[in-house]
This record gives structure tokens, sequence and C-alpha cells, in this order.
């Protein structure tokens, strides 16, 4: 019961902590043998996912919890020029480790509702290397 007590009484302080520990820290993720993936984990303003594939920074949030992160990617609502805004467009988790982010779930937007995408995606997307 006390050591309930206590975990329940730590555990905002232990989310902090691991924000703290990933905010300004920036992550690679190798695509191809010459494409980088880069992950930047900084504040509100200065967090965004770029995919050299598509040679395009997406803006993201995350969060933390225990040993997983949580990232939102969010991207423009349409097509029109000039757009109607932004909205959440993927979520990821990601195991955290020492030096490495092993993605377990990612979901993209499709018709409203988000969509698991297929699970041996996961065996072959690798893991983010910090970079610092």
């Amino acid at each position: 019961m006390k050591k309930t007590v206590l975990l329940l009484l730590l555990w905002p302080l232990l989310h902090f902590v691991g924000l703290c520990q990933l905010n300004n820290t920036t992550w690679k993720l190798k695509v191809t043998p010459t494409c980088y993936d880069t992950l930047k984990l900084g504040n509100e303003q200065n967090s965004y996912y770029y995919s050299c594939e598509l040679d395009y920074k997406i803006q993201i949030t995350y969060s933390t919890l225990s040993d997983t992160l949580f990232l939102y990617e969010y991207d423009y609502i349409d097509d029109n020029d000039p757009p109607k805004g932004i909205e959440l467009q993927s979520k990821w988790k990601l195991i955290i480790k020492k030096d490495k982010l092993k993605p377990f779930y990612i979901a993209h937007k499709r018709r409203n509702e988000f969509e698991e995408v297929d699970k041996n995606i996961y065996d072959n997307i690798g893991e983010f290397d910090i970079i610092r």
C-alpha cells in the first residue's frame, strides 16, 4: 500500500523528468542507405518530424508516460490554398530506451478514423538513434 501511494505521489515528477530528458533532443531513423528521417523534440513550436522520402517537415507534439513516448503528427486539413488549418493526422507510440526509440504503434487518420499500420511495418522500421 505504501509503495502504491508513493508511486502515485511521485508519478507527476517521473513524467516531468521523462519529458525533460527528451526535450531538445534530435533522433534519426535510417530509411535507406542515403536517407534518414529526423525527429526533433523541442518545445511546442520547435518539434517536428522530417520525412526524407517525402522531403517534408511535419509539426508534432509529444508526451511521455513511463517508458513510452507518444507522438502526435499534425498536418493540413485539406489541400486548398490557403488551407483550412491543421489537425491531428497520425499517432505514434515508441518505447524509450537509453539512446534509442522503437516504434510499436503507428496509426494514420483515414476517413475520420485512425487506422493502425500493418503489423509487419514494426519489424521493418528499425529504431531511432539519438544524435542530440
